[in-house]
């Protein structure tokens, strides 16, 4: 996510009971990425659906246009911008802002297995009835009327340049093809404040390596932070329970026990929707999103789990998404989110056996120790090690079969590497990838 250098001071609208903050008791919080959005195996012979809404913007039927987004196409093919402005005026149409909603969009290669990624331009404190949480950009500007950012884009998104992508608007992707269209609406949810401030481990300020903490740093959550809770409704946010920088909060972050409440999602999505907390932590990815192993691929409410099959059409945000984007404080038409056409199944044929992804290590930098996270589609033997920029092998991470697409969580040891960079490579049969990450002193 990228968050502005300094916190703005909120000149809150009347209607939010707005108090005074003074100047400079915001502090800058550590930058961190809001999604990296990933392709996801499916079995051999999985039955997935496509999930489309009846209506297409601008043709008749389709609700009426109640957001303005004004997007700055950077690197973009004809074809990419096309489909990514029909994702746009999706969202335009579905949510309300008086004030224009700013997007910074790039088409550029990005590391190995990312598809895109995005964040919000900022957060901004804004008392509501006497309650302090920090809002994305787009959302405080909807409750304000006013342009925090002044001029700046409320949300910064990049998307790979690289990856098989099916530009058509039809939702009709080929097996092998990625829908642009759904990817380009799952990073832009991010962005509009689909996002929470949980981290983990050595991410944590003053953090040890299997602590949790929020805020970041600052000890005010994101107003998506306010609706996670525990199996028995213990909120997220409850010191007493989950104490900043404790085991008890990072076993939370990471024990597949969160859920979202509010009084529409308690009363009409047939229970608590479940949010992505596995047992690694994936910078990017956990507590930000829907849980993907509830949700199944294509279905109306797997637009923000945290991957994406070939073939898969998620082109809604569905009724989960929506009813939690009006508990934050968004003014959302439920009627048009909710009318979705009957859902096409699709099975599709074995993946090869290479399917894999390696996330980035984290944290990075690093002074002392690195998760180094990674999953395959098949079970086969997988060795994980860490070069230099000589390319000599300093450290090996593992070395070993691990199960099918089931997240691995190996450590780097860097008290025993110098300062400088270093390559962390993955390999295994019929693919190898890398990342960089650098050891500081």
């Amino acid at each position: 996510m990228r968050l502005a250098s300094c916190l703005a001071l909120l000149l809150c609208a009347a209607s939010l009971a707005a108090q005074t903050l003074p100047p400079g008791a915001w502090p800058a919080p550590k930058p961190e990425e809001v999604c990296v959005y990933r392709a996801r195996p499916l079995e051999p012979g999985q039955v997935l659906q496509r999930t489309v809404l009846p209506w297409r913007a601008g043709e008749a039927g389709a609700p009426a246009q109640t957001a303005t987004f004004d997007v700055t196409y950077n690197g973009f093919t004809p074809e990419a911008e096309a489909a990514f402005q029909y994702a746009v005026d999706i969202w335009a149409r579905l949510l309300t802002s008086s004030v224009p909603i700013g997007i910074n969009a790039t088409f550029e290669p990005l590391f190995p297995g990312a598809l895109g990624s995005a964040g919000s331009n900022g957060v901004f404190p804004v008392d509501v009835d006497g309650e302090i949480s920090l809002y994305p950009s787009a959302l405080a500007d909807a409750l304000t009327g006013v342009d925090q950012g002044m001029g700046s884009a409320d949300i910064f998104a990049s998307f790979s340049s690289t990856a098989s992508w099916y530009f058509g608007l039809d939702g009709n992707p080929g097996l092998n093809e990625f829908d642009f269209v759904s990817v380009v609406l799952h990073e832009l949810g991010h962005g509009l404040g689909f996002f929470g401030s949980a981290d983990y481990g050595l991410g944590c300020i003053g953090g040890s390596e299997d602590s949790g903490c929020w805020g970041f740093g600052l000890e005010v959550p994101i107003i998506y932070d306010r609706f996670a809770e525990d199996a028995e409704g213990i909120p997220f946010l409850d010191t007493d329970a989950y104490p900043q920088n404790s085991t008890a909060l990072g076993d939370l972050i990471t024990g597949n026990n969160l859920f979202a409440d509010g009084t529409l999602l308690s009363s009409t999505t047939e229970g608590r929707p479940r949010l992505f907390a596995p047992a690694t932590f994936f910078g990017g990815s956990s507590f930000s999103h829907l849980n993907d192993a509830t949700y199944a691929p294509g279905t109306e409410n797997a637009l923000m789990t945290p991957r994406i099959s070939r073939g898969e059409v998620l082109q809604s945000p569905g009724p989960i998404v929506c009813r939690m984007f009006t508990e934050f404080g968004w003014t959302v038409d439920l009627e048009a989110c909710d009318a979705l056409t009957p859902p096409v199944e699709v099975e599709r044929p074995a993946e090869p056996v290479g399917t894999y992804w390696l996330a980035s290590p984290y944290p990075n930098p690093v002074r002392v120790s690195a998760t180094v996270a990674f999953a395959i589609a098949r079970p086969v033997p997988v060795r994980v090690e860490v070069y230099d920029v000589l390319g000599r092998p300093v450290q090996t991470l593992y070395d070993a079969t691990p199960d099918a697409d089931t997240p691995v969580r190996a450590r780097l040891d860097a008290t025993r590497l110098a300062s400088g960079t270093y390559v962390v490579q993955i390999t295994g049969e019929g693919f190898r990838e890398t990342q960089r990450v650098t050891v500081v002193r």
